[in-house]
């Protein structure tokens, strides 16, 4: 017999084991009593789409028929072909040279032969020498050639110190190695000339330079009557002509009348006085002087025999103011 106690207990576990078999749900204390009321969640809705434009179709260009090649006729090909063959032997036929026929002979143009001519040569032209001045280191006038003819010195305008330079004074007829008022003539370089026939008259002239002729020379048609010349050491010429004149007649009306051109010598030749009181004239370059003596037309002529460089222009003009008549 079992106790009560133990009975209770079987009874117990029989009744979990019934439980075990359901699912129990508790309503919250809230909603005991009131109806259940289910919200409705709305779906959500998709967003539309838009369908995208339809692609066009790439349309084919037509195709461009091609033509179909004709078959070329074999016998038209080989017609031809003997129709040329035939043409060329019938050419050969006529061209070909025979022997009846003659060669035809080309002669070459006629070109007549040239003369060989002789060269030209050219004309000679003589270019006339321009002088320059001889070189003066001092610039007192006298060329350096110059002062070794009168013994002054080159690199000293005024050798004897008398406040002239040396080229002045011998203009004047003075001695560039002695204070004023030594005289050229007293110079051991200078000695006097004097000429009596057939024209009487007196100059100064280098002892140095030689005499080497007296022969007659000519103006136009005026021919000298007396003639003297001198030759520096360059190998120039200082030439002293004297031409006959009638007394009463100027000196530039007789040098008009002997010149074949009518042209004057005022274009040439300028006025002057020598230093013994003579009328004159002298050319530009100084190297040509005429004075008038009366009955005698006296000409200086410095010519410088193709010398480049006129070394004595100074000493010829001493010459020409040292002349005198009686």
């Amino acid at each position: 017999m079992k106790k009560k106690g133990e009975q209770g207990k079987e009874k117990s576990i029989k009744k979990d084991d019934f439980l075990e078999d359901f699912d129990f749900y508790i309503m919250p204390q809230d909603y005991q009593g009131k109806a259940l009321i289910q919200k409705s969640i709305p779906k959500p809705v998709a967003p539309k789409v838009k369908k995208p434009d339809p692609i066009p179709e790439p349309t084919i260009p037509n195709p461009i028929p091609q033509k179909k090649k004709k078959r070329v006729n074999n016998w038209l090909v080989i017609g031809g072909v003997l129709f040329l063959v035939v043409l060329s032997i019938i050419s050969y036929l006529f061209v070909r040279p025979t022997e009846d026929t003659l060669p035809i002979e080309v002669s070459e143009p006629f070109i007549p032969a040239r003369e060989e001519e002789s060269p030209v040569e050219p004309e000679s032209i003589d270019v006339p020498i321009v002088p320059v001045q001889g070189i003066d280191t001092d610039s007192d006038g006298l060329t350096d050639t110059e002062e070794a003819l009168y013994g002054s010195e080159s690199r000293n305008p005024d050798t004897d110190a008398d406040s002239f330079l040396d080229g002045n004074e011998v203009f004047h007829l003075f001695d560039p190695l002695s204070p004023d008022p030594s005289l050229l003539i007293d110079s051991v370089a200078i000695e006097l000339m004097n000429i009596e026939e057939p024209v009487q008259y007196s100059l100064l002239r280098p002892k140095s330079w030689l005499v080497i002729s007296d022969e007659t020379s000519e103006i136009d048609d005026a021919v000298s009557v007396a003639d003297l010349t001198l030759q520096p050491m360059d190998g120039s010429k200082i030439k002293i002509s004297f031409y006959e004149k009638d007394e009463g007649v100027g000196l530039e009306t007789w040098y008009l009348s002997q010149r074949e051109v009518d042209s004057g010598p005022k274009s040439r030749f300028l006025d002057m006085i020598s230093k013994q009181g003579l009328i004159g004239m002298s050319s530009v370059d100084q190297r040509i002087t005429f004075l008038d003596i009366g009955s005698y037309a006296v000409f200086f002529h410095y010519d410088l025999v193709g010398q480049s460089r006129v070394e004595y222009l100074q000493t010829f003009q001493m010459m020409v103011n040292s002349f005198k008549t009686p």
